[in-house]
């Protein structure tokens, strides 16, 4: 932990690399897909339902009422060894 003059405590630079990207909403989809089907990798999806509901159980209840294809993904955090994470989003634009 790094305090700053003011006592404020920052984390410091991060062990592992954050770099964010952005997909179209069909390659967004696709990526949640693949993900899923890659052993090694952490998926955390966030679908458009997470907007409107306050807690995981109406989260459930929305995501139950809905199938996988209907949904629309508003974004994705993957975690995993650099080769596998580089095979599904080696291709992405940097988001600027």
């Amino acid at each position: 932990m790094l305090p700053d003059a003011s006592g404020t405590i920052h984390i410091g630079i991060s062990k592992y690399p954050v770099i964010i990207t952005k997909v179209k909403p069909n390659r967004l989809r696709r990526l949640v897909q693949d993900a899923r089907k890659l052993e090694g990798v952490f998926l955390a999806d966030y679908p458009e339902q997470m907007l409107i509901t306050g807690h995981d159980d109406e989260l459930a209840d929305a995501l139950s009422s809905i199938e996988e294809t209907d949904i629309n993904y508003l974004g994705a955090i993957l975690y995993g060894e650099s080769d596998l994470i580089n095979q599904l989003t080696g291709k992405f634009s940097l988001w600027r």
